[in-house]
């Protein structure tokens, strides 16, 4: 499972409704937080919402550094990935 950038918010002092990681840690989820990965490019977004919403620097540098320590980051670069977000794509435009 990846996980979108709007459940990384919490981690970053940012609230959300639902918190997807606090019900996974508190087993109310059907998946654990060993099957949770991100995309880099979350890191990048995660940041910028961040800035936005006027989050201190330093609570967004210790939130980013758990996120790495946690989850296992996927490069949305990687050719699979590629090929996978085309292969969605053309199916997404043709229904």
């Amino acid at each position: 499972m990846i996980l979108d950038t709007t459940y990384l918010l919490p981690m970053v002092g940012i609230e959300i409704e639902p918190d997807i990681l606090k019900a996974c840690l508190d087993s109310r989820t059907t998946f654990s937080i060993d099957d949770v990965k991100l995309s880099l490019i979350s890191i990048f977004e995660l940041q910028a919402k961040a800035a936005k919403l006027g989050v201190k620097a330093e609570r967004v540098s210790k939130g980013v550094r758990v996120i790495f320590q946690v989850f296992d980051a996927v490069e949305f670069y990687r050719p699979d990935i590629i090929g996978t977000s085309f292969e969605l794509r053309g199916k997404l435009l043709t229904t």
